[in-house]
């Protein structure tokens, strides 16, 4: 509690691999399942690593429970599970009805809810900061902060490497895409 603050800080890397690894998600996915509705093909290869994963889940946790990659092929294999999940679109061919209408965006708006939002302490925050490492999460982002701002109406700062690399036209689109009284900030 550092100079008046009690932050929350939430690892979403974290509690999203802690889905994907979970028994009954492992099982969805070999069987196809991967978002709300939408069936993939049994035998497609992230169906084939899921059941590959949840044959082998206790390879990747330590005897603590904590997970362990870059060992036996893990990053490989997590890599596969994470596929279908990937949101890597070019922020200019975004808008807010692709945002509605995505199945990957539906997945990740139910999985903000359920997973991120029911975390208590967020209520009374006065600030929420979202740190974005990869371009590939700047989509995700963008809807956690749009479920955010269904619950608390406090300021939405965006930070991290994403936004350093980003053009000021790229910026000026995602803040358009985003809930008001957002802000972005880079490291230049």
């Amino acid at each position: 509690m550092r100079e008046g603050f009690d932050p929350t800080q939430l690892d979403l890397n974290k509690l999203f691999l802690d889905f994907v690894l979970s028994p009954g998600q492992l099982n969805s996915m070999g069987r196809g399942e991967f978002f709300l509705s939408d069936a993939a093909d049994p035998a497609a290869t992230p169906s084939a690593y899921a059941r590959i994963a949840a044959k082998n889940r206790a390879r990747f946790f330590t005897i603590d429970e904590r997970q362990r990659s870059g060992a036996d092929g893990l990053d490989f294999i997590l890599a596969q599970l994470c596929e279908p999940y990937r949101l890597d679109v070019r922020l200019s061919e975004v808008s807010a009805d692709f945002l509605d209408s995505n199945p990957v965006c539906s997945f990740y708006t139910q999985w903000f809810k359920a997973a991120v939002l029911r975390e208590q302490s967020l209520n009374n925050s006065s600030l929420v900061a979202i740190s974005v490492p990869m371009g590939p999460q700047l989509l995700p982002a963008l809807l956690l902060s749009k479920q955010v701002r269904q619950v608390i109406s406090a300021p939405i700062v965006f930070g991290g490497p994403s936004f350093s690399l980003m053009s000021s036209e790229e910026l000026e689109k995602f803040l358009c895409l985003s809930p008001t009284e957002s802000r972005c900030y880079s490291s230049i």
